[in-house]
């Protein structure tokens, strides 16, 4: 009781920040670029932080579920689900959608930090996690 505690409310926790740090602390830039037609679009770091909210909306409906699910199996695929969605929010900012070029520009000095570590450490739990669940599985006999 006390893992699923500790790790979902890691995984809340984490999920928060991932959602909250691009909006509040940690902002991408606020430029537009300008198309050859005249239409103006926001950069590609306004979408890494779309898809940082709704990653990280997601960590935090996975960590729920981690607290809800009884058995050790389940666990164990919400925790493998979690590590694969981890590896993704890091692949964002770094190579899917990316953030701007230029070093001085704030989201490639806040954003891109703010995604990246949130990211390895919820890697890190649910890796954790899912050692812990197989060895438990297989000690129980795999309920």
């Amino acid at each position: 009781m006390a893992n699923r505690i500790i790790t979902s409310l890691s995984i809340i926790v984490l999920g928060l920040l991932t959602a909250i740090l691009p909006y509040t602390l940690l902002q991408p830039c606020s430029g537009m670029l300008e198309t050859v037609s005249g239409v103006h679009i926001p950069m590609k770091c306004f979408w890494t932080a779309r898809m940082a909210l709704g990653t990280g909306i997601f960590f935090c409906i996975s960590g729920v579920l981690l607290y809800l699910s009884k058995s050790v199996l389940v666990r164990l695929g919400i925790s493998l689900m979690l590590f694969l969605n981890a590896v993704l929010l890091a692949a964002i900012p770094l190579f899917l959608i990316g953030v701007c070029t230029a070093q001085t520009m704030p989201c490639r000095m806040g954003t891109l930090p703010g995604l990246v570590v949130p990211a390895v450490l919820t890697g890190l739990v649910s890796l954790g996690n899912m050692v812990y669940l197989n060895r438990l599985s297989k000690r129980k006999g795999g309920q």
